[in-house]
């Protein structure tokens, strides 16, 4: 049976999990091994982690081992912390940009919740740094659950520097952090590479793919990839006819239109994807 389109805590494979939620919330996931389990995401609070422990719970006695961190974005991070002294696991440049970006990322949720959850605020603010201390710098890393095959790939710069998938490939899943996520708009790019994402999309399309964990919204299949592949290709060449035209970047911002996707092409997320791809048409990202 097909779980495209569902939410909930959904097995996606044989011991592999989908946290999955609607309404944008950052998904998350986990993988029982014979003598641990590997948890996808760190999330963002104290009580996001407490609610993912409980579900491994309901799943298994053994203890969770490892936290792989797909990218350094405080929804994804922030709740790091929760999981020491286990091993957390993400790219170099992950890692990198979690210890550089660190205040940042704090303010930026941190915010969110001033006026409305002073506490969480607090929580925010307070969290300690947890970067990845188990890191690769190249394209790829196997781990192994027992027989259970993890593949984490870094295919290049995307929504962030650091970004890397996690695929089970005799499941044929993925989890993708927010490199694919259930869009009805362009992706969220402020730390972004639009030009290069389509490159790493490029890359997923050619993995053996049926179930997409996506960084946020419902679960996909291979389709949700090449719908955002689809549409930052036309983006980034449209981007392109601009920029070699000359055309300021703000005033390409209102003349672009991505074909297929009119209703994508409007808005903040829109605007500074196009400013991204200035800049890396530019050479100044």
């Amino acid at each position: 049976m097909s779980l495209v389109g569902k939410s909930g805590i959904l097995e996606i494979g044989k011991d592999a999990y989908g946290i999955v939620h609607e309404g944008g919330a950052t998904n998350s996931g986990f993988i029982v091994g014979d003598e641990g389990v590997i948890v996808v995401e760190g999330l963002e609070t104290k009580k996001l982690a407490h609610m993912v422990k409980t579900e491994v719970k309901k799943v298994t006695s053994k203890p969770i081992r490892s936290l792989i961190c797909t990218h350094f974005h405080g929804d994804h991070s922030l709740g790091n912390e929760y999981y020491l002294p286990v091993n957390v696991i993400g790219h170099a440049l992950c890692r990198d940009e979690m210890i550089e970006r660190w205040d940042y990322s704090v303010n930026r949720f941190a915010t969110r919740y001033d006026e409305n959850d002073p506490a969480q605020a607090a929580e925010h603010r307070n969290a300690r740094p947890t970067p990845p201390d188990v890191i690769f710098h190249n394209e790829n890393m196997t781990l192994y659950l027992g027989n259970k095959r993890v593949e984490l790939y870094y295919f290049g710069k995307a929504h962030t520097s650091g970004d890397i998938v996690v695929y089970l490939p005799d499941d044929k899943a993925i989890y993708s952090g927010d490199v694919v996520t259930e869009g009805s708009g362009a992706p969220y790019s402020e730390d972004g590479f639009p030009a290069s994402w389509v490159n790493v999309i490029e890359n997923i399309d050619k993995l053996d793919i049926e179930t997409i964990v996506p960084g946020h919204g419902t679960i996909g299949d291979k389709s949700m990839a090449q719908t955002e592949l689809q549409f930052l290709t036309g983006l980034r060449d449209e981007t392109r006819k601009c920029y070699d035209a000359n055309v300021d970047a703000t005033q390409a911002m209102s003349d672009i239109s991505v074909s297929g996707f009119e209703s994508w092409s409007d808005g903040d997320m829109f605007s500074i994807a196009v400013s991204r791809l200035y800049k890396e048409f530019s050479g100044e990202i």
